[in-house]
């Protein structure tokens, strides 16, 4: 198959067969489609009074690349996982970062018994059960650490703070009162689920954006399949230890197909 490198899609029609359309105009025709931009593509930014006012730096932690442009700022680091901590963590090096956060942070070890948690996860099966997303299998609070954010978060850089209750023009309001000068505010705050609108001409998705398909096999347009979904089949099918099991069987459904 060819590799066509910086083509981003910009939208999608069929007929008696599938018209992918470009953001340069280019036009690809193919008998199936498989959608395999995953779930982690569209930043999901949550609203905050006075957010619009703000005249320093604001980003998503997937526009996040390394701390040196950060050096000497105050940061504030909005989110209490994985993403959040690592980052925060990694900006306390060269700056002042206060973590904003919902909730208690909750360390979890990386290693039990001399092995990674992963290799449990993965070995014993568990993230590969065919259960897709249920019983919140999807979801953990957890931050997987070897103890060293725990450390940093414990000598007060990053600062976990309750998370503020306004944002001003240079700055934020915390749930105390305490008004502080702020220069970049980071929402390591997820992806939302519906990022796919290149699908959106050709009934692929439903009300909320969302693919309409059952493991990976889109039941509202023949020929249209995904991988990397969360949840397509099992827990870990938005992750590398889960998709080549999906890819698998995807495959042998286009090729069903073809």
């Amino acid at each position: 198959m060819p590799v066509i490198n910086n083509a981003k899609v910009k939208t999608i029609y069929k007929n008696d067969h599938f018209e992918v359309y470009t953001e340069d105009e280019r036009c690809y025709s193919a008998k199936a489609v498989i959608a395999a931009t995953g779930a982690f593509t569209k930043p999901y930014i949550p609203t905050f009074d006075g957010q619009a006012e703000f005249t320093g730096e604001q980003l998503h932690s997937y526009h996040y690349h390394t701390p040196d442009k950060y050096a000497g700022q105050h940061v504030v680091v909005i989110g209490s996982n994985n993403s959040a901590v690592q980052i925060a963590c990694e900006l306390a090096s060269v700056a002042d970062v206060s973590l904003a956060v919902r909730k208690e942070i909750n360390f979890a070890p990386t290693h039990k018994w001399g092995k990674d948690i992963f290799f449990y996860l993965h070995d014993t099966g568990f993230d590969m059960l065919p259960v897709g997303c249920h019983f919140n299998l999807c979801v953990s609070s957890a931050v997987y650490d070897d103890g060293t954010y725990q450390s940093a978060v414990e000598s007060g850089n990053p600062d976990p703070r309750p998370m503020f209750t306004h944002i001003i023009e240079n700055g934020v309001i915390w749930s105390d009162g305490s008004v502080e000068t702020v220069d970049t505010i980071l929402y390591a705050t997820g992806f939302s689920p519906s990022n796919k609108a290149y699908l959106h001409d050709i009934n692929a998705l439903n009300e909320n954006g969302i693919p309409t398909e059952y493991k990976g096999v889109s039941t509202t347009v023949e020929g249209l399949f995904y991988i990397g979904l969360e949840g397509q089949i099992a827990p870990a099918s938005a992750t590398i230890r889960g998709v080549s099991r999906d890819a698998r069987y995807i495959a042998h459904k286009i090729s069903d197909y073809v």
